[in-house]
């Protein structure tokens, strides 16, 4: 994701995530990363007050859970205040919270417990939020049409959300684990 974003010249306005790697070489591909939902203000601050060349390279990125958390007002603002360039947030979705221990959230369908729980669909809340184009897709196998739709997105001068989905890998053997009880701390 944060290869195509570089390759892409895109100013990338982040947060606190597993994701925050990526400011650091190799890739060093975000450009700020403040707290928890302050990548989509931030991103936003920028589309406003970049001249329009620049703003059409700024992207905001979040996590999954970090969108449950505090991204909802950032979407919120970006449909109430939108910048004449547009923006374009990417949600990477994981599945968990990866950063402090692979925890459940609402948009999980788990509980802590790992119980069964009602599931936010990102997708549609966004949408019912008013931003007019959301897609989601899976970052690995669907990589050329992701790179093609933050292209577009970027080009349009629209409000755009795209969401990449691919389960964290270190998440998925946890649960593994669980679910056979094997493992250490399940």
């Amino acid at each position: 994701m944060f290869g195509i974003l570089k390759e892409m010249d895109c100013i990338v306005a982040g947060d606190i995530g597993c994701y925050t790697l990526a400011a650091m070489p190799p890739l060093s591909a975000m450009d700020i990363q403040i707290c928890m939902g302050a990548g989509i203000g931030a991103g936003l601050g920028l589309r406003h007050a970049l001249p329009p060349d620049e703003a059409r390279r700024v992207v905001s990125v979040i996590g999954d859970s970090t969108f449950v958390h505090s991204g909802l007002t950032g979407i919120a603002e970006m449909v109430y205040n939108a910048p004449a360039t547009g923006h374009v947030v990417l949600i990477l979705d994981n599945g968990t919270t990866a950063m402090t221990g692979m925890q459940e959230h609402p948009g999980t369908g788990r509980r802590l417990d790992r119980t069964p729980a009602p599931r936010m669909v990102y997708e549609d809340v966004i949408r019912a939020m008013g931003v007019p184009r959301v897609e989601v897709f899976h970052p690995t196998r669907e990589a050329a049409a992701l790179r093609s739709a933050i292209e577009s997105a970027l080009a349009s001068g629209e409000l755009a959300v795209l969401i990449a989905r691919q389960p964290c890998i270190l998440a998925a053997g946890k649960r593994r684990d669980a679910a056979t009880g094997e493992g250490a701390g399940g």
